[in-house]
């Protein structure tokens, strides 16, 4: 599982790309929200360190 922190270090996304699910929390690990990004999310997530 990759753990990517967002611009400004708020939340933390705790990515899998062979199933390209990503949970998102906060940085005390509370949950935020969890979905299946699409390619497009997957690479703004990488490349970026937040899905737009």
């Amino acid at each position: 599982m990759k753990v990517v922190s967002n611009p400004g270090g708020r939340s933390y996304h705790y990515y899998n790309p062979e199933t390209k699910l990503n949970v998102m929390t906060k940085t005390d690990g509370n949950f935020i929200s969890g979905w299946k990004l699409s390619d497009t999310q997957s690479s703004d997530l990488i490349g970026n360190g937040n899905v737009f």
